[in-house]
């Protein structure tokens, strides 16, 4: 089935499911703090309080909580020293029952932070969550992110800009949002990027040091756009597309590479992905170029810089590929990540070395390898220990170390029985560079539509992969 259908066939069951909330005039920007737990009614009754109106007529006061929860008092994980990557954990273990998907996280210099889709409330909101560089939690339920009060619908992205992180995300009305969260995630404030009825799916954010650039598809005109974020929040719609493509572009990525933004999309018309060098000034496009030519199925591209030039990782459905940018020269010639059935990518630069993970078709897990500015390719290890999908990772204080997330339908884990739902894993450590075996030099591979596998419930496994030890998750859920 092509692509395409398969996405609007995702939207429209979203659509059936969906429960329209009227959108308030005016969005107030509130602070929330971390370990609050806000539900829905308890933020339109917090809103009304603001406002000194009248609390909505359908809210049950008796049920609305007036007082944040306090967050259970942060228990550090045994992280040991010599574990090459350290326990498999999950973020937000004392977070309410439901769904959790999608995650993506960043790092700021001294913790991350890791947010994802959240449905404990009946409905997909926004949160996040601390974690120390060794994996220490320091919010053991989450704290929200997303206040408004429509509906989040995509897979959230964040960037840190040397002060305080963005987050952003697509509503159920196609509109772009976003919020801007400390370092202590003790405040929370409220950005509208777009709102203008119009469908705008998938954003992705990048951080120049100052401000930010968002880009999203536009599935009204199905070009790439964006906007240029100020450091206080303040959003400049590009107004001139990212793209110029005759093919439907969708499913961007975004990274800063030192002197400019790179955009990378995949147009679905013939399968190929495409880049823009982009001006973090005005946001005007200064080139634009095609990063693989002829692939006819060349999926979700992701990027990172070494502060130079761009590593840009996408699948085709059966193999991890990459290619490097030179924002004077242009794209070089694709190169095999991964030929294992590699799909979903993601990709970090530790100050050394990029590290790329992906989720492997074959045996489901997410795996990860390094690869060498001068495209040298580490060992393929397993990094998860559980079937999972939609992995992300950045990279942490030291060269080698890294945080990857995941979602994964996770079954009994501690005495508690989360049945079918999916919960975001985290696994923190390195990813050695051992059994290098270089680059493979490709001029294209074969065309293939398999599309990613989703996360099916199984019985958590240990794997053995090379020399690497992966020892059982730590049983991290509280008695409460």
């Amino acid at each position: 089935m092509p692509k395409r259908v398969l996405v609007l066939f995702a939207v429209s069951g979203l659509l059936a499911f969906a429960v329209a909330v009227p959108r308030p005039d005016s969005v107030i920007h509130a602070k929330l703090r971390a370990g609050h737990h806000l539900d829905r009614d308890s933020i339109r009754s917090l809103r009304a309080q603001l406002r000194h109106a009248a609390q909505p007529s359908d809210i049950d006061v008796n049920r609305v909580i007036k007082h944040p929860r306090p967050d259970p008092k942060p228990e550090p994980l045994d992280v040991p020293d010599q574990l090459e990557l350290c326990d498999e954990f999950m973020p937000a273990p004392n977070a309410d029952d439901g769904d959790q998907c999608s995650p993506a996280v960043a790092f700021d210099g001294t913790n991350y932070l890791v947010v994802w889709e959240d449905q404990r409330d009946g409905y997909l909101d926004i949160y996040g969550t601390l974690i120390k560089a060794d994996g220490t939690l320091l919010n053991r339920t989450g704290f929200q992110i997303s206040t408004m009060e429509t509906y989040t619908w995509s897979p959230p992205s964040v960037a840190f800009n040397g002060t305080d992180y963005l987050v952003v995300w697509m509503d159920e009305d196609g509109d772009i949002y976003g919020a801007k969260v400390d370092v202590a995630g003790e405040e929370v404030v409220p950005i509208t990027i777009l709102a203008d009825a119009a469908w705008k799916v998938t954003p992705s954010v990048a951080s120049d040091g100052e401000g930010w650039l968002v880009i999203w598809a536009d599935w009204s005109d199905a070009l790439v756009h964006g906007a240029l974020v100020d450091a206080d929040g303040t959003p400049h719609v590009i107004s001139d597309p990212i793209s110029d493509g005759t093919w439907w572009d969708d499913v961007p990525s975004v990274g800063f590479g030192g002197s400019h933004y790179l955009a990378v999309w995949e147009e679905q018309g013939n399968g190929d992905i495409r880049g823009a060098l982009i001006d973090p000034d005005n946001g005007a496009v200064e080139t634009r170029w095609y990063i693989t030519t002829g692939w006819e199925g060349a999926f979700a591209p992701a990027v990172a810089s070494d502060s130079t030039d761009f590593l840009v990782v996408w699948d085709d459905g059966s193999g991890v590929y990459g290619a490097m940018v030179d924002p004077e020269s242009g794209p070089e010639d694709p190169f095999a990540v991964s030929t294992n059935g590699g799909v979903v990518a993601s990709v970090a630069f530790d100050g050394t070395d990029y590290v790329v993970v992906w989720e492997d078709d074959n045996d489901g897990y997410v795996h990860g390898c390094r690869v060498s500015p001068a495209k040298e390719i580490g060992d393929d290890y397993a990094i998860s220990t559980r079937t999972s999908g939609s992995p992300s990772v950045a990279c942490g204080p030291d060269e080698y170390t890294a945080l990857v997330t995941y979602q994964s339908v996770t079954g009994v884990v501690g005495g508690h029985d989360y049945g079918d739902d999916n919960r975001i894993w985290a696994r923190p450590g390195i990813l050695p560079m051992d059994g290098n075996v270089g680059a493979v030099s490709i001029e294209r591979p074969v065309a293939s539509f398999l599309m990613p596998s989703w996360p099916i419930p199984s019985v958590a496994r240990v794997k053995n992969y090379g020399s690497l030890e992966f020892p059982q998750y730590l049983d991290i859920i509280s008695s409460n």
